[in-house]
């Protein structure tokens, strides 16, 4: 009853208590080509945040990496448990914030950002980098 999946203008958005909580443009997919860097990075053990639509982890999978994805909100966690349980078996999911989430990776992709403009965004990474998430320089 908290998630809903609304067709709006030229698209879709994933509601969550009546808030918009991402979307997808159906005219133009500019939200699934954002997914393309993220298929060409992947590799081995792979940290994802922010589960959205799960078109990324569904493209992931089918390049055979090993995905951890870190989700905040209880909600969109039980909306893909009814409708896409199969897809969510085959990665680990944790339920919490990707800020507290420590670990060793190949390859980290942050999907959790919807409204921040990207100077926020890249401190917030900054931020995250020097106190939770030891990153491997490439």
């Amino acid at each position: 009853n908290k998630v809903e999946l609304k067709e709006v203008y030229r698209g879709l958005r994933l509601f969550v208590d009546n808030q918009s909580w991402m979307g997808i443009h159906l005219h133009d997919y500019r939200e699934v080509y954002q997914f393309f860097s993220h298929y060409t990075l992947a590799k081995g053990n792979v940290l994802c945040s922010g589960m959205g639509l799960l078109i990324r982890e569904s493209w992931l999978l089918s390049k055979g990496v090993n995905i951890t994805l870190v989700e905040v909100n209880d909600s969109i966690i039980e909306y893909h448990r009814k409708h896409n349980s199969p897809l969510l078996n085959s990665l680990s999911l944790i339920h919490g914030d990707i800020h507290n989430h420590v670990g060793s990776y190949d390859v980290v992709l942050l999907d959790h950002y919807e409204h921040e403009d990207e100077g926020w965004i890249i401190e917030d990474v900054k931020f995250s980098n020097s106190t939770l998430v030891k990153w491997k320089k490439i």
